[in-house]
């Protein structure tokens, strides 16, 4: 495992040194080469993927569909990867060509509101890419990412993805959580991604119909924030176009105008809401459920619409074992967790079956999001 994990390191830090000077058009093409290979040569890897697409109604429906999308699933993250290693030389001008997004103008009001932004991500598309490109609004983007094994290791991932306004933050420190609030109370991003579960308080929630191990601890933190809750989700339409969508998921919660006088008005509001404190924290757990409504069905729409770019189908999603806790994880006793992310812990059989899908580290929110994210 130590010298397995040292090949890893020093693969990474040789794509990271290689991948920026590379002609893009030749790193592309390069990039789909080498996913189709995987594709070829992987089998297990493939029969999940093809397991986890079949989910999804219309591919269900369609064989034929559904192999197409299971290679298109491994082209996506070979890309990925690609924009992964080329990261730190992406330049604002290269982010800003190529992109039609849907529902930006609700958001970049929302970011004017100063109460900050979270943005619920999922592993679809260059979503890497799309983190990088808020970053064109100046605020600082955070999101919570899995603490990578050996730390020199840990170290390089989240150098090569520290950039572009985003900073990844250890998803295992107590700290976290308030840095994550102050942040948003300062009016920055925080980001996670939320279509599969990596570390964290989980519990069995609905996606395609079917009961999959998804994280809790995003939607816990937007029922103690009053920021504005979105849905980013992006996708390729060839080397050099990009399509994407942002959809506010809590609409009660962006300003109707950028009025000061509405301003001090939302003021008003918060403070009365401290004060009813007692009642939140007794309607939290409905507040999280009222979320999750809302968002899991408009990203089932864009992963059916793009399922050969949702990479998080090369992990497990719906693999809950009879005994697998449908409450959500809580810390122990005395542990240096906090509870809005622990500490992934997988079994031996779990880590073995992952190994393959995990060959960067994860955000909501890259990941996006960056935990792994990103």
């Amino acid at each position: 495992m130590s010298e397995r994990l040292d090949l890893k390191y020093w693969v990474f830090r040789a794509l990271a040194a290689v991948a920026p000077s590379a002609p893009l058009w030749l790193a592309r093409r390069v990039a789909v080469a080498a996913g189709a290979l995987v594709w070829l040569c992987a089998p297990s890897l493939r029969r999940r993927a093809a397991r986890n697409l079949g989910h999804i109604p219309a591919l269900a429906a369609d064989p034929a569909r559904l192999r197409r999308a299971t290679r298109g699933v491994f082209i996506t993250l070979a890309l990925n990867y690609l924009d992964f290693f080329r990261g730190r030389a992406v330049t604002y001008d290269e982010l800003a060509r190529g992109w039609e997004i849907s529902g930006w103008d609700a958001f970049e009001r929302a970011m004017r509101a100063g109460r900050g932004v979270i943005v619920m991500g999922a592993h679809l598309g260059p979503f890497e890419y799309s983190a990088w490109k808020l970053g064109e609004l100046g605020c600082p983007l955070l999101t919570p990412a899995e603490r990578l094994r050996p730390e020199r290791f840990n170290a390089l991932v989240a150098r090569l993805r520290n950039h572009h306004q985003a900073r990844l933050l250890p998803g295992d420190d107590r700290e976290t959580l308030r840095e994550l609030l102050g942040a948003l109370r300062g009016g920055q991003i925080a980001m996670f991604a939320i279509d599969r579960w990596v570390m964290g308080p989980s519990d069995a929630w609905p996606l395609f119909g079917a009961p999959a191990r998804l994280p809790t601890a995003p939607f816990a933190l937007a029922a103690r924030s009053d920021a504005p809750v979105f849905l980013l989700v992006p996708w390729r339409v060839g080397f050099n176009r990009f399509g994407g969508a942002v959809e506010l998921i809590t609409p009660e919660r962006l300003p109707a105008t950028d009025d000061p006088a509405d301003s001090a008005a939302d003021s008003a509001a918060d403070s009365a809401t401290s004060r009813r404190a007692g009642q939140r924290n007794r309607d939290r757990e409905a507040a999280i459920a009222q979320m999750r409504q809302r968002l899991y069905p408009v990203l089932e729409r864009y992963i059916s619409d793009h399922p050969e770019q949702w990479v998080s189908a090369l992990s497990p999603v719906w693999e809950l074992s009879h005994d697998e806790p449908r409450t959500r994880d809580r810390p122990a006793e005395g542990s240096k967790e906090q509870p809005m992310e622990n500490t992934a812990e997988h079994t031996a059989e779990n880590r073995e079956e992952t190994a393959q899908a995990r060959m960067s580290a994860r955000s909501a929110p890259a990941q996006m999001a960056a935990g792994e994210n990103r």
